[in-house]
């Protein structure tokens, strides 16, 4: 053969890049190099982790630019894409949110945050449970609260007509410091009495309870009265609504003083007044955190509603934590009424009964007319006898079921053959379920463990002759009168204890009883067994026993005992001890002239006869005029003057009154028209 180039017999002579030699492994030429990181032979890189081909020790980016040409940044995330606009900004132009939370918005505020700017609203009611709630109104400020804690008694309702006619309903509510204060409990103790009193008595429906709970808007439409319940509370006046964060009050009684019991439901028409004064206590509260503890709008906290026709009167100890401090707290006794101010709600607001009724109470769709409105209304079985039945209901839909035997609701009972609801049957005694397989002689004993297979007698034998003597199963014993080994007494009562009846009247000596035993007498005595000759009759006066033999003339006196005499007081001779008149009455002899004073006064006489005569003067022009006087005894004196020279002498006088005049003036021509002759 043929030598090669590179000595190889037959060889393929020089073919490798090298020549006769070839590459070592991993180099990439024939001196021996290897490639650096970038694929250099023989260069000096010695790392491009991003394979870039970019050595990393000269490479800017050892990775990637971002889209934002940030090495190994996140890229355009942002709302703006490469950078993200300020907080104070609302998108990437540089706008920000108005009032209302538009962007770049001209709206300067909305108080209410209602998302309608206030320079568009307008006065009304900002009430979400109103029934006029106007959305675009602006919020209601209500006036300031007075200084100080104090409990408001409100007047609700004053019942004019129905059950209800003669009642008040009233509320009683805590008027706080802060609208954020926090009303947590109220109680009562012997150191710190509570009372809620009425001069009567508390309404209590049937339905309702000591709280609210009870008083479900579904029911105010069939009972209306129900809205008129007396109730405690903190804050609440239906169900509590725990998603929203309220709780109802819970209740804590002493054994002594269950007012809790007097408000369950039930209870009737006449709930207990509230007190709580014992070493033991009570209280109704709520936990903090309960929002029905902080105060209403018109910074109220409800803490009670009573009914009564009767006065209320009464105070009440509540623990506050100002402020909402969940720390400090401070306890007030106030009295009911108090000095309190009512601060109304948004007076704009107008509140529904319930839903679908419009703001006058009046259903806005009723189709069935049963004053219960088509929103409010609950389909179901209203027969409180019914197993099914649902107090709820306000549309009876004709399910109402019935309980079996079985206490299946609505069931068919026992089937045929069977004799309890488990499929058992009777066996030979009328045990249900039992294993008796015979009972001959039906004594509801098993034959299998009666000791008698047919009948006991009267003398607890078995099939035996009976109570064939006289005591049954035995005899009298001799000498007895009973069974029991008794004998006859005295009187013949058997096991008698009378050991003697001397008169033989089957009244035991011991027994007897003395006295009158004539039915007839006045002293008859029912009781008496004994005749003691004590029968009496009445009298002529009707005295038991009495000695008037007669009173003919029935004037309750004893003939024996009358007095005789004239009894007419008008007559001379009246008698005033006399009881009997005797017919001697005469009437003239004492009559006459009774008046000492008279001339014809006569001393004998006792009845006047009108014949007094008095002597005196009669003259009535005289000084001493007698007006009783009917004979004139010359005495009169008639004043005047007595001298016959006097110009005034009076020739009747006689009884100088020394106003003689001697000066006589006038004309004395006798034939003068005016002589004057004296």
């Amino acid at each position: 053969g043929i030598v090669d180039e590179c000595g190889i017999c037959n060889g393929p002579g020089a073919t490798a890049d090298c020549g006769c030699d070839e590459l070592t492994d991993g180099a990439c030429d024939c001196e021996g190099n290897v490639l650096d990181a970038i694929d250099i032979c023989g260069g000096s890189c010695a790392a491009d982790v991003d394979g870039d081909g970019v050595c990393d020790d000269v490479d800017p980016c050892v990775g990637s630019l971002d889209a934002c040409g940030v090495c190994n940044g996140p890229g355009a995330i942002y709302d703006c894409g490469c950078a993200d606009f300020p907080a104070e900004d609302c998108d990437c132009n540089g706008n920000q949110a108005d009032a209302i939370g538009l962007c770049g918005g001209d709206c300067d505020a909305d108080v209410n945050d209602n998302g309608i700017c206030d320079d568009v609203e307008e006065a009304g009611c900002d009430d979400p449970e109103a029934c006029n709630y106007d959305e675009n109104a602006l919020p209601y400020d209500p006036p300031a609260l007075d200084e100080g804690y104090c409990l408001e008694l409100r007047t609700v309702t004053e019942h004019e007509e129905g059950d209800l006619a003669g009642q008040t309903t009233y509320q009683v509510l805590l008027h706080a410091e802060d609208p954020t204060d926090f009303v947590t409990s109220v109680y009562g103790n012997s150191l710190e009495t509570l009372a809620v009193n009425t001069t009567t008595s508390f309404f209590q429906h049937v339905l309702g309870g000591a709280t609210p709970e009870n008083v479900n808007p579904l029911l105010l439409g069939a009972y209306p009265n129900l809205a008129f319940d007396s109730w405690i509370t903190i804050g609440l006046d239906g169900p509590a609504d725990a998603i929203n964060g309220e709780s109802g009050a819970a209740t804590v009684q002493s054994p002594s003083q269950a007012w809790v019991t007097a408000f369950d439901p039930g209870f009737g028409a006449s709930g207990g007044d509230i007190v709580m004064d014992d070493e033991v206590g009570g209280v109704w509260y709520i936990l903090n955190g309960d929002v029905n503890g902080f105060p209403e709008m018109d910074g109220t906290v409800l803490l009670g509603q009573f009914t009564t026709d009767g006065v209320l009167t009464g105070n009440l100890n509540i623990q506050v934590f100002p402020e909402g401090d969940n720390t400090n707290f401070v306890k007030v006794n106030l009295p009911i009424g108090g000095n309190c101010v009512p601060v109304s709600l948004n007076p704009a607001c107008e509140y529904p009964l319930g839903e679908g009724e419009d703001c006058d109470g009046v259903c806005i769709n009723d189709a069935d007319e049963d004053g219960v409105c088509d929103e409010q209304e609950v389909a179901g079985c209203q027969d409180e006898l019914a197993c099914n039945f649902n107090p709820l209901a306000t549309d009876d839909d004709g399910s109402c079921l019935a309980l079996d035997v079985c206490g299946e609701c609505g069931g068919n009972g026992i089937p045929d053959g069977e004799c309890d609801c488990d499929g058992n049957v009777e066996d030979a005694v009328g045990d249900c379920g039992g294993d008796c397989a015979a009972d001959v002689d039906a004594d509801g004993i098993c034959d299998d463990v009666d000791p008698c297979v047919g009948d006991l007698d009267a003398c607890g034998v078995c099939n035996g002759p009976g109570a064939i003597y006289a005591c049954g199963c035995e005899d009298l014993a001799d000498g007895t009168c009973d069974c029991d080994g008794n004998v006859e007494d005295a009187v013949g009562d058997c096991g008698g204890d009378c050991t003697s009846d001397v008169d033989n009247d089957s009244v035991c000596d011991s027994d007897e009883v003395p006295g009158c035993t004539n039915s007839a007498a006045c002293n008859y005595n029912p009781l008496a067994t004994d005749e003691d000759g004590s029968c009496a009759v009445l009298d002529a006066l009707g005295e038991c026993g009495g000695s008037c033999p007669s009173d003919l003339n029935g004037d309750g006196i004893c003939d024996s005992d009358n007095v005789f005499g004239c009894t007419e007081p008008s007559a001379c001779n009246y008698n005033s001890a006399a009881d009997v008149n005797n017919g001697s009455c005469e009437f003239f002899s004492c009559l006459g002239c009774t008046d000492s004073a008279a001339i014809n006064f006569n001393p004998n006489a006792t009845v006047s006869d009108g014949s007094c005569s008095f002597a005196g003067c009669t003259n009535s022009d005289a000084v001493n005029y007698d007006a009783d006087a009917d004979l004139d005894d010359g005495s009169c004196e008639l004043l005047g003057c007595t001298d016959a020279s006097a110009c005034n002498y009076d020739a009747v006088a006689n009884t100088v009154d020394g106003l003689c005049n001697f000066d006589c003036y006038g004309c004395i021509n006798l034939t003068a028209c005016n002589y004057d002759n004296s």
